[in-house]
């Protein structure tokens, strides 16, 4: 199999099984597969906005609303129109989200530990590194592609 090829394969089948063992130790919380949204939130210093939230997950801003929508009815965020900016609608953990954050953390750590057994550090190291500079790669192409089809769709 061409080395291309190999990688593609791998990596979306390591990320099918890897997701797969994560939500299932997930399901009992009602999170379906939006934890990672709720970690997300939980780090940041700053009060993120939906537009943020979807850039990060190079998801639309319309499905990013349905997400917090359904994050919001299940009661672990709360959505605020920022007062500076009321175009703006501010993302905050409900103190029912904060009371799981370590809980999901947790499910998080070990779902990896257990996707990484009997990998040496250094070659954890190195795919660490490959895969973050394949994540750059593609978010540039992406970045070039959204605001070529921009500026095709405005001309």
């Amino acid at each position: 199999m061409q080395p291309l090829k190999k990688i593609s394969k791998s990596l979306k089948h390591a990320s099918l099984l890897y997701n797969k063992l994560l939500y299932q130790q997930l399901a009992g919380m009602g999170l379906d597969n939006y934890a990672e949204i709720l970690l997300i939130i939980s780090d940041s210093e700053q009060p993120l906005s939906q537009n943020q939230l979807a850039e990060l997950f190079q998801i639309d801003k319309s499905r990013m609303v349905n997400i917090l929508f359904k994050l919001s009815q299940n009661d672990f965020i709360t959505i605020k129109q920022d007062p500076d900016d009321r175009r703006r609608h501010n993302i905050y953990l409900t103190p029912k989200a904060r009371k799981i954050i370590p809980e999901i953390e947790n499910i998080l750590n070990n779902t990896t530990t257990m996707a990484s057994n009997g990998i040496p550090s250094e070659k954890l190291d190195c795919c660490i590194d490959v895969l973050e500079i394949m994540r750059k790669n593609l978010s540039t192409i992406l970045a070039k592609k959204t605001i070529k089809m921009f500026n095709d769709a405005t001309l």
